[in-house]
Order: structure tokens, then sequence, then C-alpha cells
């Protein structure tokens, strides 16, 4: 898994290349929560961006391309007006290391 000082130079390689801005990074599991993040969200540890773009959004497909040599991956949130960027393999380190997540009880 990639350090969240890789990951964030790797988002702003992304955010210079197709002109992105960050609208939401690190959350506590609180505000997690408030956002209706997942549980498990990348986002509690620093590893995730959700980014909107000055311009045209790009298709996905182009910003998947891009992403993926960078150790990136995109999820196209359609009920959102953003894109979420998160560390390829999050979903099975997480899976791996379940115990680390912090939980709102």
């Amino acid at each position: 898994m990639m350090t969240v000082a890789q990951f964030a130079e790797a988002v702003h390689q992304y955010e210079r290349h197709f002109g992105a801005s960050e609208t939401s990074g690190f959350r506590t599991p609180v505000h997690n929560r408030f956002e209706g993040g997942q549980p498990d969200s990348a986002h509690l540890f620093g590893l995730a961006r959700d980014l909107v773009y000055d311009g045209a959004v790009p298709p996905l497909n182009d910003v998947q391309s891009f992403a993926a040599p960078l150790g990136l991956m995109v999820i196209r949130e359609t009920d959102k007006p953003h894109d979420h960027i998160q560390p390829t393999g999050w979903k099975v380190w997480v899976a791996e290391h379940a115990d680390l997540i912090p939980r709102v009880t």
C-alpha cells in the first residue's frame, strides 16, 4: 500500500493533468459517517480524495487509464458531482487489516 505522501504526490499529478480540485480528503470517523462514507473508507487514513474538474468532466476511461500507472483507482460517483480517488488495491488491504479501521460507536 502506498504511503500518504506517495498518494498525495500521485493525486497531485492527476489534479494537474486534468485540472481537478479536491473537495474532500482526510476524514475523522465522525465526519465520515456524517458524509455517508463507507465504514472502511480510505478517507479515514488520508488515502482518498474526492475531486471536481475545472471544465468538462473527462471520460471515465481517460481518467482511469491515466490513474492506473500512478497506482490510483478512480470511482465515478454518479449520485455526487465528483470522482473518488484511492490507491489501487485499497479494498484488498483493508480486508486484510480490518482491525485498524477506526470505529464510531
